[in-house]
């Protein structure tokens, strides 16, 4: 876990002292599907979100959506392309260990997923899931050969 910032008021002086000094208020996130970004904001319980400044010290913050995986790669498969679906999902199971490793819906048509063991081998699970189109291929290495997924 990664924290990027935090909110931990001093003694301001203002009555009921057991409110105002903890770190109370409320928090915001928002899921930006076309940038992948995830913000998050963190305001003081009586501050205006429309003012500025309103937030605490240190907010608001922003990752972007594979900043949440952020498990070092050991190497990466052959770049997936994929036609007939927009931004599909990739389920990438590594044949080794029987452990599907992550799911991520792409933004685009080509993906190179990365793995973590560069001697496994993985199956690729790709589609829609609201239309529950999926496709999938096993053994790819990453030495294998770029390949085409054709819905």
């Amino acid at each position: 876990m990664t924290v990027r910032a935090v909110a931990n008021p001093h003694n301001i002086h203002k009555e009921p002292a057991i409110l105002h000094n903890r770190a109370v208020g409320y928090g915001v996130v928002t899921f930006n599907k076309k940038d992948r970004t995830i913000k998050t904001e963190c305001y003081r319980r009586f501050d205006d979100p429309l003012e500025a400044g309103s937030q605490y010290p240190g907010w608001p913050q922003t990752v972007l959506q594979e900043a949440n995986y952020a498990r070092k790669a050991n190497g990466y498969l052959p770049e997936i392309t994929v036609k007939g679906i927009e931004n599909p999902v990739f389920q990438i199971t590594n044949e080794k260990t029987m452990n599907m490793e992550y799911a991520i819906r792409i933004n685009g048509q080509s993906f190179v997923a990365k793995v973590f063991d560069d001697s496994a081998s993985y199956t690729i699970k790709v589609g829609e899931p609201d239309k529950n189109l999926w496709q999938e291929q096993k053994g790819f290495t990453v030495n294998s050969d770029s390949v085409d997924f054709v819905f």
